[in-house]
């Protein structure tokens, strides 16, 4: 995305409400003097609001729905992954030692509950400790992933 994309996605609100006024400051200068320029301003003013509100409705939509996507793909990614894990935990489960089969139910349950609570909260927590951006840790998740591998009952 060029600077300018990025700009008008970063100050979208501003710039609107920025156009908004203008056209109703500009209306004023524009009406004849003798007509009701209050009433022509604020049902103006009104139809801006609505146009904002639709446009901000459909950009905050189109954003949850990439942000949603983006989690979906991760989620999808750490369950390849963390069912290797956990099969190699569940082997150590099956060990003589009850300390080890403790260790490794624990590990199974932390890993399973990792990817049930995988939330738009903890990928933003987990880029803001790691300082990352959603898209690079989607790439470094996908290049150290490799290929899907089969499930195997």
């Amino acid at each position: 995305m060029s600077w300018l994309g990025r700009f008008l996605v970063r100050y979208l609100e501003l710039l609107l409400t920025a156009v908004g006024l203008g056209i109703c400051l500009g209306l004023i200068g524009l009406l004849p003097p003798n007509a009701d320029k209050w009433q022509v301003i604020a049902l103006v003013a009104m139809v801006i609001g609505v146009i904002h509100g639709i446009l901000f409705f459909a950009v905050r939509a189109r954003q949850r729905a990439v942000r949603n996507q983006a989690i979906h793909d991760v989620a999808y990614l750490l369950q390849e992954r963390v069912a290797h894990y956990v099969h190699i935990v569940s082997r150590l489960s099956e060990s003589d030692n009850s300390g080890h089969q403790l260790m490794a139910r624990r590990a199974a349950g932390d890993l399973a509950e990792l990817v049930d609570t995988l939330s738009e909260d903890a990928l933003t927590s987990w880029q803001s400790r790691h300082g990352v951006s959603q898209n690079q840790a989607l790439q470094k998740i996908k290049s150290q992933a490799g290929p899907p591998r089969s499930q195997h009952p």
